[in-house]
């Protein structure tokens, strides 16, 4: 494992919890060109993510 990766990895389990502006300060770069690049959103975060929103809808039952 580098250093590197391990930015991608931070990156990527922050996504949806913070806004990108957040999260481009938090990694200290100037750019936010250079926070997308790191940021990816796999399909478990997105899952995480959606059944969070939709949790906080009104009448919303599984």
């Amino acid at each position: 494992i580098r250093i590197h990766d391990l930015r991608h990895t931070f990156a990527t389990e922050r996504v949806g919890l913070m806004g990108i502006e957040e999260l481009r300060a938090l990694m200290g770069h100037e750019s936010i060109q250079t926070t997308l690049r790191y940021q990816k959103v796999t399909s478990q975060r997105a899952e995480v993510v959606a059944k969070s929103a939709l949790k906080n809808l009104p009448n919303f039952s599984e």
